[in-house]
């Protein structure tokens, strides 16, 4: 079989893998968090068959009409589009152009986030919106665990049982309003994962990738502060500003508590500890992530004033 002929049936091999997919509905909102997954065989394709951009537009254009035409439906056309074509893509680029990984990263996170809000556009055009769907299972559980608290016999301090009532309805609040964040979070994690396996992949196809431990080698620029004082002063306001100022505080507080994080454990790692102090205090910080942010918070914002790790890669 000439190189031609290989790559020919290489194509058609990776289309009529993502064709049948489509006809077995599997781009659907039941698999949404998990389709990002199948980014990985397309990406496989891509770095081992070196195509134009003519190739690449013709294939993805026929692959998206015979989903179209297969499964009958603009929903399940527009998943695959959103969130397989345009992620792949974003990490094929990131590969070519030899980034670090937290740019890998942050790119990919951006574009499954960027890409999952376009699904959402789309299907809200045709009826369903998915983000109004959220916001009513929100308030359904709040009032139920409301009127569970309300109704108890176990709890006897009305004080404290006001406290909580007041405490679960601004996390309510806080959730309905940051579910941009909150989703972007999760597609961080979905990319983390996808990265992780196309690093095992990597290694039996021998790619030069970029090590995943450059991970705990970046900080964020010091115009981070600023975007941060902005986002809590918009916060301040009302309606879709309100919204947006504190989605803007709220992601950078997150990304502040990831890099203070990457500070304690760099800190563990220049020190000459055993494994079992280095193990304890990775624990902790781990624990303060979930538990305690405020202190990992602080360390982010030093971190990234005064760049006391001495690192190179700045997002």
């Amino acid at each position: 079989m000439n190189g031609q002929t290989k790559y020919l049936v290489n194509t058609f091999c990776m289309a009529l893998f993502y064709i049948i997919l489509g006809t077995l509905n599997v781009y659907s909102v039941t698999f949404l968090f998990m389709i990002p997954i199948l980014i990985i065989p397309f990406v496989i394709y891509a770095l081992q068959n070196e195509n134009d951009l003519k190739t690449h537009i013709l294939t993805q254009s026929c692959i998206v009409l015979f989903i179209l035409l297969s499964s009958r439906s603009i929903v399940e056309t527009g998943i695959y589009f959103f969130t397989v074509f345009v992620p792949a893509y974003t990490i094929v680029y990131c590969f070519e152009n030899e980034l670090a990984f937290p740019y890998w990263c942050c790119l990919s996170s951006l574009s499954v986030w960027g890409g999952m809000f376009g699904y959402f556009s789309l299907i809200r055009m045709w009826g369903i919106d998915l983000v109004e769907i959220y916001l009513i299972l929100m308030e359904t559980y709040t009032a139920q665990l409301v009127q569970s608290i309300e109704t108890s016999t176990l709890v006897t301090n009305q004080e404290s049982v006001n406290i909580l009532l007041d405490t679960i309805k601004t996390q309510q609040l806080l959730i309905q309003y940051a579910y941009p964040t909150l989703l972007f979070v999760a597609s961080s994690w979905i990319t983390i994962f996808i990265l992780f396996n196309m690093k095992l992949v990597g290694k039996a196809y021998k790619w030069k990738l970029p090590k995943m431990n450059e991970l705990l080698n970046f900080k964020l620029s010091p115009i981070s502060l600023y975007i941060a004082f902005l986002g809590f002063i918009l916060s301040q306001g009302s309606g879709i500003t309100s919204m947006l100022g504190l989605n803007i505080f709220f992601l950078i507080n997150i990304l502040y508590q990831f890099v203070g994080l990457c500070a304690l454990i760099h800190v563990l790692k220049t020190k000459n500890i055993n494994s079992v102090v280095y193990f304890f205090g990775v624990s902790t910080g781990v624990m303060l992530f979930m538990l305690y942010p405020t202190i990992l918070i602080i360390l982010g914002v030093v971190d990234t004033m005064f760049n006391y790790r001495k690192v190179d890669i700045v997002i």
